[in-house]
């Protein structure tokens, strides 16, 4: 990988290799038989591929497309690249691997792409978005809560579900910074914590998981079915349950070590 990295990236990396796969399955179970399509998106697919040490791990734009490329069943994948070096990258590992299944990587800013993908669907179809932002455009400035509120709203996207990727500690952190800036840029910038960015997503039910990294990183799948047990091996819990309330909070409150920090 020809881009920076950090310790953060690589462990980032090996967290979603552990995820995807199984919450994709869990999206993949949901398909009934009403003829649509099972579509797997990802708005922040960067170059598909990292070396760490040597090794070649695969980002989660291949572990999509493996995933949907075992499937006997209707499937796209749409993967949205804003780094025109890093989408000839990834379409590069992409023709290497002869997929069978239909597939298409977009060079471009994912909060115009984005609403153009997604509406192209039917009411009919289910699968997975991913919001894993990286830099300061897609991740500070609220935009992937933005993004994935006007995403949900689609009809298109009615069956689909949500995966983010957050870094909770940055929303602690630009909250705390608003309240005592509120003013040039500030002002306009969207610094609510967690759970009020999460109320504005349309999607009946919750899924978080226990926060990991650095920058206390949670993954948020969102979806308007659930299935009985969340996946608490991992570290999930719906946010209707006890466990999964309690964890909504602690990754919505502030502590005396974001005061610290901030």
């Amino acid at each position: 990988m020809k881009i920076g990295k950090s310790r953060e990236t690589i462990l980032k990396v090996r967290q979603i290799a552990k995820v995807l796969p199984v919450l994709l399955t869990m999206s993949r179970r949901s398909i009934g038989s009403y003829g649509g399509r099972f579509r797997l998106i990802d708005l922040n697919a960067a170059c598909g591929q990292y070396e760490v040490n040597g090794e070649l791990l695969d980002g989660s734009a291949l572990i999509m497309a493996k995933f949907a490329n075992e499937l006997n069943l209707p499937v796209e994948v749409t993967l949205v690249e804003r780094d025109p070096t890093l989408c000839a990258e990834l379409v590069r590992h992409m023709e290497s691997r002869n997929y069978r299944l239909k597939w298409e990587v977009l060079c471009g800013d994912n909060r115009v792409l984005g609403p153009e993908v997604c509406a192209r669907g039917s009411s009919r179809d289910r699968g997975l978005v991913l919001f894993d932002p990286n830099g300061p455009d897609n991740q500070e400035s609220g935009s992937m809560f933005t993004l994935a509120t006007t995403l949900s709203r689609l009809p298109a996207m009615r069956g689909v579900d949500f995966l983010l990727h957050i870094p909770t500690s940055t929303i602690k952190l630009m909250h705390l910074a608003g309240k005592k800036i509120n003013k040039g840029s500030w002002a306009t910038r969207d610094t609510r914590l967690l759970l009020e960015r999460l109320l504005d997503i349309n999607k009946k039910h919750w899924m978080a998981r226990e926060p990991y990294g650095q920058l206390n990183w949670t993954f948020m799948f969102m979806a308007n079915y659930r299935w009985r047990n969340g996946w608490a091996k991992e570290g999930f819990y719906w946010t209707d349950t006890p466990e999964g309330q309690d964890l909504l909070m602690r990754l919505s409150r502030i502590g005396q070590s974001d005061r610290e920090a901030a």
